[in-house]
């Protein structure tokens, strides 16, 4: 496909305003250096990816927010890719279809972030479980920690007791 000089002026002023702000990023993602090789990778397999999806499908931002966070999100999927490829062991060295299983020690085949999302998932459905006044003062007691009455405290402490029994109980549900 033809490369029309408003997708090429559109990515040049796209890569200008996010490139140092797109490195911040993939520093923080990747807990690098900020000279680091791998950053610099990443920056460049996002920008190539916004290139691509400019090109072939005619992307095109309407606000400035949507651009960063399509930037972001498209570091972020190829940071958690490389995580995977790394973590994970290929069902085939389990099954022992590959000659190099007799020197492996594989580890646990995990998904990545796996764990966490389930106890995230139970953790919301358990808030959503609770009344209203009590999600309430729960959700305030979260974006506002400092101190308050005592009745209040006293309400605070039994609706936690119940967000920790019907999470725990999720729990047993998806290990049973």
């Amino acid at each position: 496909m033809p490369v029309f000089p408003d997708e090429e002026v559109a990515f040049t002023a796209l890569y200008d305003h996010y490139h140092a702000l797109l490195r911040a990023y993939a520093a923080r993602l990747l807990a690098q250096p900020h000279g680091s090789a791998q950053i610099d990778d990443l920056v460049q397999e996002t920008f190539a990816r916004l290139w691509q999806a400019m090109t072939r499908r005619g992307l095109c931002f309407e606000t400035e927010g949507i651009a960063r966070a399509y930037l972001c999100r498209i570091a972020l999927n190829l940071v958690r890719d490389q995580w995977r490829r790394e973590c994970c062991v290929p069902m085939e060295r389990l099954a022992g279809n590959d000659e190099e299983t007799d020197n492996c020690q594989p580890g646990p085949v995990v998904e990545p972030f796996g764990e966490a999302l389930d106890r995230l998932i139970d953790a919301r459905a358990a808030l959503l479980a609770l009344p209203a006044p009590t999600r309430a003062l729960i959700l305030r007691a979260v974006v506002d920690p400092s101190s308050r009455e005592p009745s209040e405290k006293n309400r605070l402490a039994r609706a936690r007791a119940a967000l920790r029994q019907a999470t725990q109980a999720g729990e047993e549900r998806r290990h049973a």
